[in-house]
């Protein structure tokens, strides 16, 4: 396997595996990164209030739209400041954020916004392991779902830190609770 992995691979459908301008395409998708982070960071410093409609059509906008389906997370710190990273098409790790650009991040984070471009507005399990592990540093999370044009999304509170309210039309339409196997 080429050192570009099975995407880059199937991009070529004769089987040419010839890797050759594989730091050009990196170099393109950091581009692309870099522009939807910058894009992210530019509406916060418009809106500035993270439970905030343009906001969150925004943070979709860039991971549905300028990612072409990437994941997307953002972390507003107790500071008011917006720490953006971008994952895969079904991952984005929460502790992605360069160590570098999360200089200065302030605890408790007030919330963590995340995107799921081709699914539904539902906590993962990566997504409850991520909350239980920061549930006593985190005050709010939210994820966006594969319609979230229509305003589907999931809220999560450290008030009510075992469910998963879900909206649709931002209409509320029910509870998920967090499923626990009975050794944990």
């Amino acid at each position: 396997m080429s050192r570009s992995g099975d995407w880059y691979i199937s991009t070529y459908p004769n089987g040419d595996d010839d890797d050759s301008d594989y730091d050009v395409w990196r170099g393109e998708q950091s581009m692309v990164r870099d522009n939807a982070i910058s894009y992210i960071q530019t509406s916060w410093e418009v809106f500035g209030d993270f439970e905030d409609r343009g906001f969150w059509g925004d943070i979709w906008f860039a991971s549905t739209k300028i990612l072409n389906g990437l994941e997307v997370q953002v972390v507003i710190d107790s500071n008011d400041k917006a720490f953006i990273s971008t994952g895969t098409p079904g991952y984005v790790d929460f502790l992605r954020i360069d160590p570098a650009e999360m200089e200065g991040m302030k605890l408790p984070i007030k919330c963590w916004i995340h995107t799921h471009p081709f699914g539904a507005a539902y906590f993962s399990a990566t997504d409850w392991r991520t909350v239980n592990t920061w549930k006593p540093l985190m005050k709010k999370a939210y994820v966006l779902g594969g319609s979230h044009h229509r305003g589907h999304f999931g809220a999560w509170s450290q008030e009510d830190p075992t469910n998963l309210r879900v909206f649709d039309n931002y209409k509320e339409i029910g509870e998920l609770q967090q499923y626990r196997r009975e050794e944990e």
